[in-house]
């Protein structure tokens, strides 16, 4: 059964004859009290303010509300009330009311402006009784409105997001090519030539379940005129509500009038809606779309971040080719709600993929459960198991939700067992005296290093204390001991329930080497060792973990030899760095040197040698020199090579420099084959797309858009992004930034330095949510130092260059 939807209208709503209108009214609105720019005072603006924002507006702190009414013909029923508005609530107070006409049309406007007047819910009803008697569900339209404390107005129906005029139906069409979901709700956006013979069929398929989602209501967004005009557009957007979980498709096929039945070939548009209903019958979702939600654990509740730092989802996509794997790892930034398209949903039919959520993005007073430093899929894998759930559904789309706890609204203890690294064995705590301190070093210096510390009473020990255990922070356990004291704390979680997280912490024995007690390490502690092995009769001490190095619980000769080559190491001058940094960075160990040294060169003296993934932070470095970086600790300091001997690979990984987001656009005079190689001469290539094979092998066409040769894909860019970037770059000058005033900033800088508008926008867009949020921002642009770093090799030469 096909069911045909009225597109014969004509572009503009014509009514005709005349008649009397009501005469203006107004209720406690101050004599000669003048009204905003906006609201209509005459025909022609009540006109351009329906083709504008039609029937609501809110602005200026107050509520505006343009109906179109047609004239009473002559032979209109007599003695009825075709038209009523109606005011609900007591949160505001009505102004003004007027009625606009125009001799040249049919068309009374009818203008209400109210003001809001205290908190709470309100309403304005249209009522069309002619309409009421064809179909008794859409006699009435209510708009509803929510004012809050601050007497700020919101509205909550269903057009605060719906459009029902002109522009506002040319602005949303074509972002969603005609079809589009929104809650319970899918909606058509169907336009039609006005003065062409074709109509808009609605076109029953095998797959359509009226009892899954029907047709709920019209809106009309066909631009309105003051005369009838020939020709035109009628902008109709169908809305279709959800009735019960299930699938369900809908199509609307654009053919020629009176073509019943129409053949396949005589369709000239078809628009599909390739529905699954779930929740209830609370959401739908099309075909491709990815649906997000955040809820808390505990309770289920949907976790709504709004205007706050927005979550942001990290993705690592591969694919298996003959010539070797493409990758590729968009992120992806949450609004609220969040439905991803098939940019995101695609993924899943890729060889390898994984998302997870960014922990630093997580909504302000939710962490992830279990103490876990990662939350997401993991290629056909969710972790934490009970904290992530991924339902494919048939039609290709997808519902994702993530669980978050509660950290500041749930009473939750943690049981910490503290154990010695080198032997396994709980460490013993003699006394109700021992701390357990934490400090974080800060590359910012209007923050500065921190530190706190918390009294331990037991081992295991038991605290509902939630700043005990953070990321990023470096953990020391001190006893009365003066024999040394426990860092490098390695947190695991070994069990965990809604009341109980177990962890198990593993520290590392550091020796003070102070033998006989007097809060320093001289060779006086050496010659008193030396005579406890000798067993001389004066020789004596409590503290002999402070000389126990091989952790076997006694001293011998190789502890002596150990405690002399501390000595020697520790009055071993150490090189100055020419500059000791402001910002440091965090970086680890992994390439094949593992020592420490004296000075910036394999020729110096190796003060330690640590394990492979040890943690440092940066305290300094020589000028011209990127190949060495100074550190300091506790008990050591010198310096660390940050390439391996033998080879060109990182020694070091930095966790906090990457070279995010670079693109390329090549813009010809003509259609050019065009070689593009990168010499990166200080951190490591990461992720390109297209895929970079010793270089891009293009076609690039004047307008910037790029052929690949190797797939026959196209792009707008060559992306590229690097890691473990060595590179020191100059942040002594610059831009101090509020987070606030970033988005401004960016375009008038970024226009200045010769951007075009699409440049500039793919660079606000991705750097923009990273900025925004944060009180202030230092934005240095980098010139020889990113230049020289990443080179740019082009062929043919470009006659210019411009880098940012």
């Amino acid at each position: 059964m096909k069911n045909r939807i009225l597109a014969c209208l004509t572009t503009a709503i014509i009514f005709a004859s005349s008649a009397a209108f009501p005469a203006a009214e107004a209720a406690d609105a101050p004599a000669g009290a003048e009204m905003p720019s906006w609201v209509p005072d005459n025909y022609a603006s009540a006109l351009k303010f329906r083709n504008t924002y039609g029937a609501t507006h809110i602005e200026d702190g107050l509520i505006c509300t343009v109906f179109a009414e047609e004239r009473a013909t002559s032979d209109a029923p007599q003695g009825m009330l075709r038209y009523e508005v109606n005011a609900e609530g007591n949160s505001a107070k009505l102004l003004q009311t007027e009625y606009y006409v125009s001799e040249n049309s049919s068309l009374v406007f009818e203008v209400h402006v109210y003001q809001p007047v205290s908190a709470g819910a309100f309403a304005v009803s249209f009522s069309d009784a002619f309409q009421a008697g064809a179909q008794p569900d859409h006699g009435t339209t209510t708009y509803t409105f929510d004012i809050n404390s601050d007497l700020k107005v919101s509205e909550t129906d269903m057009f605060s997001w719906l459009p029902d005029c002109a522009i506002e139906f040319d602005t949303l069409s074509p972002k969603y090519q005609g079809v589009f979901a929104k809650d319970q709700y899918v909606m058509f956006c169907l336009n039609a030539d006005s003065g062409a013979p074709f109509e808009w069929v609605g076109t029953g398929l095998e797959e359509t379940d009226p009892s899954v989602i029907d047709y709920f209501y019209t809106s009309d967004c066909t631009l309105l005129t003051d005369e009838p005009i020939d020709g035109g557009e009628i902008q109709q957007i169908l809305v279709y509500q959800a009735k019960k979980d299930g699938r369900s498709k809908i199509r609307y096929d654009y053919v020629p009038k009176s073509s019943t039945p129409y053949r396949p070939e005589d369709v000239v548009q078809t628009r599909i809606a390739d529905c699954m209903v779930i929740d209830g019958a609370k959401a739908v979702l099309l075909s491709g779309q990815s649906r997000v939600t955040l809820a808390d654990y505990d309770t289920g509740a949907l976790i709504s971040y709004g205007d706050t730092l927005q979550p942001r989802i990290v993705t690592d996509v591969r694919y298996e080719r003959p010539d070797g794997t493409i990758t590729t790892g968009p992120i992806f930034t949450l609004e609220d709600p969040a439905v991803l398209g098939d940019q995101f949903t695609d993924f899943f039919d890729a060889d390898y993929f994984t998302f997870e959520l960014d922990p630093n993005y997580l909504p302000e007073g939710y962490v992830i459960p279990g103490f876990a430093d990662r939350i997401g899929y993991f290629n056909g894998e969710t972790s934490p198991e009970d904290a992530v759930s991924v339902t494919r559904y048939e039609n290709g789309s997808a519902n994702i939700v993530f669980k978050l706890k509660n950290s500041a609204s749930i009473e939750t203890e943690t049981v910490i067992s503290f154990y010695d690294a080198d032997t396994g064995e709980l460490i013993e705590f003699p006394d109700n005296r021992t701390v357990l301190g934490k400090q974080q070093y800060s590359a910012d210096p209007r923050i500065g290093d921190q530190y706190k510390q918390f009294r331990v009473e037991s081992n295991p020990w038991t605290t509902t204390e939630s700043e005990v255990l953070e990321r990023n922070w470096d953990y020391f356990l001190y006893t009365t001991s003066t024999a040394g004291y426990y860092e490098s704390a390695q947190f695991e979680t070994t069990g965990w329930n809604q009341t109980t997280t177990n962890i198990s912490c593993k520290m590392k024995w550091h020796p003070d080497y102070d033998l006989n007690g007097d809060d320093k390490f001289t060779d006086q502690d050496i010659v008193l060792l030396k005579n406890l092995l000798l067993g001389k009769p004066n020789a004596k001490t409590e503290l002999w973990e402070a000389a126990d190095l091989h952790r076997d619980k006694k001293l011998d000769a190789s502890d002596l030899a150990l405690m002399k080559r501390y000595y020697i190491l520790k009055n071993t001058e150490i090189v100055k760095p020419d500059i000791k940094g402001d910002f440091y960075d965090l970086f680890m160990l992994v390439g094949d040197n593992l020592n420490l040294y004296a000075g910036p060169g394999t020729d110096y003296t190796v003060i330690a040698t640590f394990p492979l993934y040890t943690e440092f932070w940066e305290r300094g470095y020589n000028k011209d020199n990127n190949d060495w970086v100074y550190v300091e600790t506790d008990t050591v300091k010198g310096w660390i090579k940050t390439v391996c001997d033998n080879s060109d690979e990182p020694n070091v990984r930095f966790h906090g420099l990457a070279v995010d987001k670079p693109v390329i656009y090549l813009y010809p005079e003509q259609e050019t084959d065009v070689h593009v190689e990168l010499e990166l001469t200080e951190s490591e290539l990461s992720t390109t797309y297209p895929k970079y094979n010793n270089g891009w092998d293009v076609t690039a066409s004047p307008d910037g858009s790029l052929l690949n040769k190797a797939d026959g894909t196209h792009h707008k860019y060559l992306f590229w992004d690097a890691v473990n970037c060595r590179t020191r770059f100059d942040l002594s000058e610059g831009f101090c930034v509020a987070g606030s005033d970033t988005e401004r900033f960016l375009k008038e800088t970024l226009t200045y330095m010769g951007l075009t508008e699409s440049e500039m926008n793919e660079f606000i867009v991705y750097w923009l949510p990273r900025m925004e949020h944060n009180a202030y921002n230092l934005i240095a642009f980098q010139g020889d130092a990113y230049t020289n770093t990443a080179k740019l090799h082009i062929s043919p030469e470009p006659d210019s260059l411009l880098r940012v």
